[in-house]
Parts: structure tokens; sequence; C-alpha cells
């Protein structure tokens, strides 16, 4: 049959769109075999590994992603995945798709495996040794090197396949700092002091009579805190790696050297030397925290920190006399689209304020520091509160010890008597709330030269006390903030003291650890140096940015009983009498003294 030239036609544009589509096919399945981007999943990556690796990567066709457990269904997608095996926790039916994604080509390397099962690693054991020596070696210049190889040599890309440099070993030292030369490269070492001090002075950031603060611990990249406070004028000492080892060779090479104070990204313990160190010293060790997610999300997150992060973050350094838990750490998404660590400026900026204000208490003449003292009184007669303590008294002993110390204290009465006489007619926080709608900003204080003392009003309006004291969801009211915006702007206390336990700031809304800047105990607390004489007794709930000193001098050092018999007995006697309580039997004449034992035991246990 003979077609007609318009089916001719037709056909002659089918026949070239299939040669198109095929040409197109051909050229896209070359294009993506030896010119396309290579792809490269982690999967379990710490953040901070990530980001540096991320920070190296300057090749536009090599694409650094995170694949989470929740979405292995996609590993096939990536032209070379990498599994951190340390702490993972795989399902059969993961690792099967893992294991499945080796078999069927996509190559994958696994380190740090802890459980055989989960060591999956399909590419050669040349390319493995190869790309392990990169990972161990933890530099950019490293990690760099690590993506290009992968794009030459796993991905089989001919072009855009940048510089491929050996692997050189991990840069070491005991003192790191950031490299002022040229800002993007990697942190420059040094083995010992002479060396570090050499670096400083060549870029003048040894000052005469500077403080000295020294900047250590992993939890966080230093560096933007070490750059701040050499420009809020301190000489800063970043110790790399373990604080013990610098401490020997402080003993060795400079016994006499003084510092100020020392800054820990804190995960753990410094240990006994350094405590014992830092006693010597008498300087601050502060720490710092990461929360190691979103800075979204701990914000918004009303425990802020909880757990065994929590314990290792902030429990356990405050057996080296840690203090001042300050966020400074979080994490964000960066123009790739993965988690990054960073340095929260408005963070930054008020903890360097902090230690600064610290560190000012050290040169400052007692004469001339202003110091806010906030007790705990109730309205009208009521007496001052302090769990287990004698206010008046205390707090007038207190003032005495401050005056002897060369504090101003003029006006101080001479008479305890007298003293209590001012805080009982004048020390009384406000309960007309009239005052405070006709007169907004007043303040409640009493003066004793720079001493200034103030009742601490209730963080809210109502009959319920007990609830306000200990938290509400509601902002402090106004006559609260007015105490503490006073003692920050217009009193412009150089130390804050809080007497007693206990008050209401640590807990107002919302976090009660791991504080953001929309908390309310960081906006009121400031960036002033804060003290809480605290009973020891109930040390758990002494929050806010706080240095607790406790005040129960005569309570016994806790110690193991040596007699558990007393114990023992009430425990079998209680137990006994639940036991008659929850059978509800008729109780035979015989076992009627059960109250009597029961009262005999608690005796012996309070004897």
């Amino acid at each position: 049959m003979k077609l007609s030239e318009k089916a001719k036609r037709i056909w002659k544009w089918i026949g070239l769109a299939v040669l198109t589509l095929t040409v197109v096919a051909a050229l896209t399945a070359v294009w993506n075999t030896w010119f396309g981007r290579t792809r490269i999943a982690f999967v379990n990556y710490q953040v901070t590994t990530l980001g540096e690796i991320s920070k190296a990567n300057d090749n536009p066709f090599i694409k650094i992603e995170e694949l989470p457990l929740d979405k292995l269904d996609d590993i096939d997608d990536y032209d070379m995945v990498f599994v951190n095996a340390m702490g993972i926790r795989l399902t059969e039916e993961q690792r099967d798709k893992i294991q499945m994604a080796g078999w069927t080509g996509t190559n994958i390397l696994t380190t740090m495996a802890t459980n055989p099962d989960n060591y999956i690693i399909s590419v050669d054991s040349i390319t493995a040794d190869t790309i392990n020596t990169y990972l161990r070696g933890a530099s950019r210049q490293n990690y760099r090197s690590m993506l290009n190889y992968i794009r030459t040599n796993v991905d089989k890309k001919i072009i855009f396949c940048g510089d491929i440099d050996a692997a050189t070993p991990s840069p070491t030292g005991m003192f790191s700092h950031p490299n002022i030369d040229n800002p993007d490269d990697e942190d420059v070492y040094f083995e010992n002091i002479k060396d570090y001090e050499a670096y400083l002075q060549k870029h003048n950031l040894v000052k005469k009579d500077a403080p000295r603060v020294i900047v250590t611990g992993a939890m966080g990249n230093p560096n933007e805190l070490v750059l701040a406070l050499e420009k809020s004028g301190n000489t800063v000492y970043c110790v790399n790696g373990m604080f013990v080892r610098f401490l020997k060779m402080l003993e060795a090479e400079r016994p006499d050297m003084k510092f100020n104070a020392v800054v820990n990204l804190a995960h753990g313990r410094l240990g006994d030397k350094a405590v014992e160190w830092l006693a010597q010293q008498n300087i601050p060790l502060f720490g710092t925290l990461n929360v190691n997610r979103l800075t979204s999300e701990w914000e918004e997150d009303k425990q802020g920190m909880q757990g065994g992060f929590m314990s290792q973050s902030i429990v356990t350094p405050e057996i080296d006399g840690a203090i001042r838990p300050y966020v400074l750490f979080g994490q964000r998404i960066n123009k790739e689209g993965l988690h990054e660590a960073y340095t929260i400026p408005d963070r930054l900026d008020k903890f360097v304020k902090t230690v600064n204000n610290y560190i000012a208490l050290q040169k400052k003449a007692n004469k001339n520091k202003h110091i806010a003292i906030v007790y705990f009184k109730g309205p009208g007669e009521q007496a001052l509160s302090a769990s287990g303590l004698d206010v008046v008294p205390s707090l007038y002993n207190m003032l005495k010890r401050l005056q002897s110390e060369g504090y101003n204290t003029s006006g101080l009465p001479s008479s305890v008597t007298d003293f209590q006489k001012i805080i009982m007619t004048k020390g009384a926080p406000i309960s007309d709330l009239s005052i405070i709608e006709q007169h907004p900003d007043t303040v409640v204080r009493i003066q004793f030269g720079n001493i200034a003392l103030l009742p601490q009003p209730l963080a809210g309006h109502g009959d319920n006390t007990f609830q306000i004291v200990h938290g509400t969801d509601s902002d402090p009211v106004k006559e609260f903030q007015n105490a503490y915006f006073w003692i920050q702007n217009s009193f412009k206390a150089d130390a804050m003291i809080h007497f007693g336990t206990h008050g209401g700031l640590e807990f107002t809304p919302h976090k009660q650890v791991a504080l953001s800047s929309n908390d309310w105990p960081d906006k009121l607390v400031g960036t002033i140096p804060h003290y809480y004489l605290y009973t020891i007794g109930n040390v758990g709930e002494a929050m806010g940015f706080v240095t607790v000193k406790d005040y129960t001098w005569g309570e016994p050092e806790w110690t193991w009983a040596d007699d558990y018999s007393s114990a023992t007995a009430l425990f079998t006697a209680v137990e006994n009498e639940e036991v008659t309580a929850e059978v509800e039997a008729e109780t035979p004449p015989e076992e009627e003294p059960v109250a009597e034992e029961v009262a005999g035991a608690d005796a012996a246990v309070a004897a």
C-alpha cells in the first residue's frame, strides 16, 4: 500500500522524535556516568564531623546529604554511602536494606562498628583503606581530597574531579588558635606554650596586664568564642586535648603563672587535679552548653535539656565547680540542607560580657563594688523567710562582714535590732497594687552605701502563693520585673546575691535549665555575676545562672549508715501494717501492738 504524503511526513517526525529521545537518553546516561554530580550520603554522622566535611567541600559537582534511618529506601540513589555504626541501632529490616544496596552496586563504607552484623562494606579493601586514612586525618584538606577521591575513583567521573592530595596526619598540639592570616583555613596548632604565645604576640593578641582566660573542651567549635574574648581585651589560651596534660606542663614550665577564668565546653569532668588547681588559682570555671539540636527546637522546648545529656553537660561538670551553665552552641540548616553546628551570636555576646563581669570583680576595689542582695519576705510585718536560716541576724552578719572587707555600707545600723526595724518597716514588698498602677516603675529597696537590699516581689498576683512562687506559665508581673531591671540598669550591680532558700526567680517561665534569651531567668539575671545562699538539702532547685553557696554549716556530712537494723524494723512494721489493712481480716489480739512497734522503730531511726 502506497503511503500518502501526509503519512510520510507523520512517520518522518515520529522517527526524528524517537531518534532525538534516543540521543538524549544516551547523552543523559553518558553525562550521569562520567560527568554528572556525585551524591554522597552520610548515615548517623555527628553534626560537627559532617559540618567540617561540608565546609571542606569546594566542588559544586559533589553533593553531601544526610540519610536518616527512616529514609533508607532511597539508599540506591547515592553514589557513595558512609555509615557511622558507633551507637547506631539498626532493625533487621534497616540492616537488610543497607546490605542489599551494597550487593546491588551501591558503594558503602561502614566505620566504628561495634556490632559485627553492622560491619557492611561494599567497596574494595584498597578504596576502604584510602578513605579511612582521609577520615582519620580529620582536617579540611583531608576531607576535601577524600571527596574528590570518591568522585574520581569510586564514582568514576572524568571531569570536575578536583585535586587529590595524599592524606596527612590529623593536626595536633596542646594549643590551637583560629588562623588569623587565613581565616578560612585550618586552625594552627602549637605543642608548647612558648610557640603559642609567640603567635599571639605576632598578631598583637597579648596586651600588658590583660586577663588570661583558658578555653578548653570539645562540645563545640571554640573559634568564635576565642576571638570574641580576645576582642574584649583578654589573652586567651585555647587548650586542645587533655586539660591535665596542660596542667602538668604549667607545673613544669610556668608554676607561678596566674589566670583569671576557665571556660570549659563541657561534657563530663576535667578531673580532681583540675579542681585542686582551680582552688589554688581561686578563679571561676564556666561551663558552656551545646543543645545538640536545632536552635529553634531548643528555644521552644520548656525542658531545655534532660536525661543523660543534661547529666554530662550540667550536673557532672558541677563536681569540678563549674558555674553558669550557658547555652552557646546549637544547630541550624546550612545552604546544603545539612544540620550545622554553630555559635549562637546573641548568646556569645552575653556570655563574653558575663565572663568579663566576673573577671572585673577580681580587679575592682571592694569599696567601689555595687552589690544587690535579694531576700524573701511577705508583705507588712511578716518575717523574712528562708529554709533553715534565721534571716535577719544572718543578713546583718553578712553586711558586717562586707563592711569589714572594705565594702561601702554607710548607714548600716550598729545593732541587729535597729537593722530589723528598718527591714520590717521599709523593706516589705508592695501589697497595694494601686501603688503599682499609679507608679508603675516603683522598686522597694533599702540602700546602705553601695549595698542594696531588695525584697523579692511575688512573680504573680493571686491567693495561691505557693503556686506563684513555684511557677506558672504567666510572665512575671511588673513589680517583679522592675526589681531585677533596676538592679541591672539603674543600680548597675557588680554582683547579685539571693539570700536564702528560696524565691521565685528560678521558677519564672519558661525553661529552668539550658536557658534561652526568651526565658525570664535569663532576662532578669542578665550578665551580672549571680550568687545564691542556699541549703544543700534542696540544691536541685537552685537555678538561674547561679553560683550556689550552702549556708547549713551545722548540718553533718552525708555518710553511710552503720546499722540498718532499726530501719529494717521500721520497713517490716510498715509492710505488716499495709498487709493487715489490705487483707482487712479480723486481727487477733496478739497482733495489735504493731503501732507501738512502728513508733519504737521510728524513734530508733531518729536517735
